[in-house]
């Protein structure tokens, strides 16, 4: 199963499924399947600007079983993307002191 949590902790750590618990291990048992997981930090960590990552990665989360390019035929969501891109390009055109495009 997908979701925002899982597709963070893949970006930024290893994770290792070491064992299968069985139901029966638990008292009460419960009605899920339950494992044990390993969980290791990646150092050093990837080179992103994790706020971009998580708005790209909260925006293909957005609707519940909806296609990604269902998500993204969105009109306010194409909006804010654009939007995002026009202020990335005028951020690193003034950064590298080149003229801004219009």
């Amino acid at each position: 199963m997908y979701c925002r949590l899982s597709v963070n902790v893949q970006l930024l750590s290893r994770v290792d499924h070491l064992i299968s618990v069985s139901r029966n291990s638990f008292k009460p048992p419960p009605k899920v399947e339950s494992s044990v997981v390993r969980i290791e930090p990646k150092y050093p960590p990837p080179p992103i600007n994790f706020e971009e990552w998580d708005g790209l990665v909260r925006l293909c989360f957005l609707r519940k079983n909806k296609t990604l390019s269902a998500i993204f035929r969105f009109k306010n969501v194409l909006k804010m993307l654009q939007a995002n891109f026009l202020q990335y390009k005028k951020l690193t055109a003034l950064g590298s002191g080149a003229k801004p495009e219009e």
